[in-house]
């Protein structure tokens, strides 16, 4: 009777093979556990793998994987449940956590953009306000630089000039109205001296 082939000599062929295949990482897909085997479908596995852990694959047949743990252990599992990413079940917490520190900088951000804009506008304004402050200063520099050129203009031609005319009629003038000045005080002190008699 022929004898079949000793489950030593199969492991140490899957070995070579395995041996002959490059270094790979791969994580254990969704399936919440994955047993990990002595041998390819050996028994009952040595433990179980839980979703998301980093596996080093040693070497591969057409359904199984020789792997060893984080810790060093080796066994096989089945690779159809090895995937070349992390799961989402594994990604996704961290993702949540990325996104969350994301929106936290985004809101610190339009908030510091919000204040940059209204330190902007004040700033805006009071430039405004001091480009108004200058033009007025300038026109009041102007009609001043006006006036002192006026002013020397009329003393470099001897001052202001007076029509003969209007200068005698404004000294008959100051002279009548000195007389009639006079005349009414004088009468006033009369009146008072008599009793409000005119004596002349």
């Amino acid at each position: 009777m022929r004898q079949g082939t000793h489950p030593l000599l199969a492991a140490a062929l899957l070995a070579a093979a395995a041996g002959a295949a490059q270094a790979e990482t791969a994580y254990v897909t969704d399936r919440v556990f994955l047993g990990l085997y002595a041998e390819p479908g050996a028994g009952k596995p040595m433990r179980s793998l839980e979703t998301g852990t980093p596996l080093e694959v040693l070497g591969r047949t057409r359904n199984w994987a020789r792997v060893r743990t984080p810790r060093g252990r080796e066994g096989w599992v089945r690779s159809a449940y090895l995937v070349p990413e992390p799961p989402a079940r594994v990604t996704m917490p961290a993702l949540k956590e990325a996104h969350a520190r994301l929106q936290a900088r985004l809101k610190a951000a339009q908030a510091d953009l919000e204040a940059a804009r209204e330190e902007a506008a004040r700033l805006r304004r009071e430039l405004e306000a001091a480009q108004a402050a200058r033009r007025e200063a300038d026109a009041r520099r102007a009609a001043a630089r006006q006036e002192a050129e006026a002013l020397r203009a009329t003393l470099e031609t001897g001052g202001p000039r007076v029509p003969l005319g209007a200068a005698l009629l404004g000294v008959g003038g100051a002279l009548a109205l000195g007389l009639a000045a006079g005349w009414w005080l004088l009468d006033r002190r009369i009146r008072r001296r008599y009793g409000g008699y005119r004596i002349w």
